[in-house]
């Protein structure tokens, strides 16, 4: 679904980067979204590079030491393209407990739920019902091209994509990848929050 109301922006909301390699090595990462005004942090002159830990570590060439690589941009909501039939609808009380799951099935582990948890979910759970849409994979290039140097043996992005819903709403429930973490291994999650029932509207 293309949506068509290309004059409302929307923040792609913090998105992370994860790097876990089998041993500690010298990582490049360049990542290009598909927006205006981006935010990098730390700080990014055309790529970041790190010298990353099995733990997830990531060093800097200051010594400075960080748990993940962060960015943000503003993107037209037109230019989002998603099959809007499918997600989830869940009652803003049971956010928690559905992101818990549905993180944990699909191979999250629990710094990366917790860091995910704790950053959408105070966000949500104060509504009656939320849809929830997840971008995987390949699709995740309309967000942001992401390349990392070495190549990664497994590169997994999610995308939350939510808004506020007035009524229990009954799309087709998605069914969702698993991340499987061999040798070199990359996360990237990030979201984006939409007006009230503009992704799925009431019709």
């Amino acid at each position: 679904m293309n949506f068509t109301s290309t004059d409302q922006i929307i923040i792609s909301s913090k998105p992370v980067i994860y790097l876990y390699p089998p041993v500690k090595s010298e990582v490049k990462v360049i990542v290009q979204p598909n927006g205006s005004h981006p935010f990098y942090y730390p700080h990014y002159d055309g790529q970041w590079e790190v010298l990353a830990h099995p733990d997830g570590t990531l060093t800097t060439a200051d010594s400075s030491t960080y748990r993940y690589l962060f960015w943000e941009a503003q993107q037209p909501m037109g230019e989002i393209l998603i099959n809007s039939g499918e997600g989830f609808v869940i009652a803003g009380d049971e956010t928690v407990a559905f992101l818990e799951a549905t993180l944990n099935a699909i191979g999250f582990n629990s710094k990366e739920r917790a860091d995910f948890i704790t950053f959408w979910a105070p966000k949500m759970q104060g509504n009656a019902w939320n849809y929830i849409h997840f971008v995987s994979g390949e699709a995740c290039q309309q967000f942001a091209e992401l390349k990392v140097d070495p190549r990664p043996d497994e590169l997994f992005r999610l995308y939350l994509l939510w808004h506020p819903a007035d009524v229990r709403l009954q799309p087709k429930p998605q069914t969702l990848p698993h991340f499987e973490r061999s040798g070199f291994s990359v996360l990237e999650w990030g979201g984006q929050e939409y007006p009230k029932n503009s992704l799925y509207p009431v019709l």
